[in-house]
């Protein structure tokens, strides 16, 4: 009787096992739809879908690029005066003023864009704030108290911001720093607050989270978007063989995942996986991404680009499954 009991018991225990691995999420997919050339476009750092338009943003380029559906360049807008003096058709590094974030938000006036420098040096301290309607007539955003209080929250030496990424979802502002991959969490009303008056402290909230390495070197956040219910944040990052944020370095690989915003908390270690092509990774250093399709069941469809360090940048379309 003690016999039946036991082998009832062990047969109980290895159903529960096997149950409980059928009912785990599956592992993230990702695919790789289709791959493209941006000729002309130089080292892109941000993009945003604005009404059937692509609006994408540029390092080192005084210009943002339009392009429709199909990838035709449709205008470009200046986002700076210094469209003289360019080197190859760009703004030599010690000059440029490395926007590598762009967002959008709606106001009473419209839909605004906003564009933001990285902070990593003084001249990398603005910003740019636009209408959709009237972008020639943008305006220059200080950033510096905005900055500092970031500097001072996330407990990092001045040389260690470097703003990545920036993500709207629900009434929140998100930022990225690519070192330490900390994250600001910054409600909408106080970020318009600072918009108003510069000299206004915004309460910041501020988040470590914890992303994989490759090759021994830890990736750092360089893209992030949300989906349409602001529930989700979608980032891109990559690992760069460098330990100077100015200066570039060889690049080992990138990634896409997901962020619950609900999860949100020190420490946390969101689900991810590397980008690869046909079997090998793809060695690109993708900088940013907008959701393109929310097709239901964790799947979302994914246009990236990437930063070439100079050269043309590349259109990536993705499917990816958060499960």
């Amino acid at each position: 009787m003690v016999k039946m009991r036991l082998r009832s018991f062990v047969v109980i225990v290895i159903l529960t096992a096997i149950t409980s691995a059928c009912i785990r999420p599956e592992p993230m997919k990702v695919e790789i739809k289709q791959r493209k050339i941006l000729h002309g476009v130089p080292s892109a750092s941000g993009i945003e879908k604005i009404g059937d338009a692509y609006w994408l943003l540029s390092d080192n380029s005084p210009w943002i690029f339009v392009l429709n559906e199909q990838l035709d360049q449709l205008d470009r807008i200046a986002v700076t005066d210094d469209t003289l003096n360019l080197e190859d058709g760009v703004i030599p590094k010690p000059r440029k003023h490395d926007m590598e974030a762009m967002f959008t938000f709606l106001t009473d006036n419209g839909e605004m864009v906003v564009l933001l420098g990285s902070g990593s040096s003084k001249n990398r301290m603005h910003g740019r704030l636009m209408s959709v309607e009237d972008p020639a007539g943008y305006v220059v955003i200080d950033l510096t108290r905005l900055y500092n209080g970031f500097i001072d929250q996330a407990g990092l030496d001045p040389d260690e911001l470097n703003i990545e990424a920036a993500a709207v979802g629900g009434d929140h502002l998100y930022l990225f720093n690519r070192d330490k991959n900390k994250v600001a969490c910054i409600s909408i009303e106080s970020f318009k607050a600072y918009l108003d008056d510069p000299k206004t402290d915004v309460d910041i909230k501020i988040y470590g989270l914890q992303l994989p390495s490759i090759g021994g070197i830890k990736a750092g956040f360089s893209g992030a978007t949300t989906t349409k219910d602001g529930a989700k944040i979608v980032f891109t990052a990559s690992v760069e063989n460098t330990s100077d944020w100015v200066q570039d370095g060889e690049v080992l690989g990138s990634l896409v995942g997901f962020i619950p915003v609900s999860e949100l908390k020190d420490g946390y270690e969101p689900n991810c996986i590397t980008l690869h092509d046909k079997g090998e990774p793809v060695l690109l250093k993708v900088e940013s991404l907008v959701v393109s399709a929310e097709l239901g069941n964790g799947e979302f469809d994914c246009v990236l680009v990437t930063d070439s360090d100079g050269g043309d940048s590349e259109f990536l379309e993705i499917r990816v499954s958060d499960r």
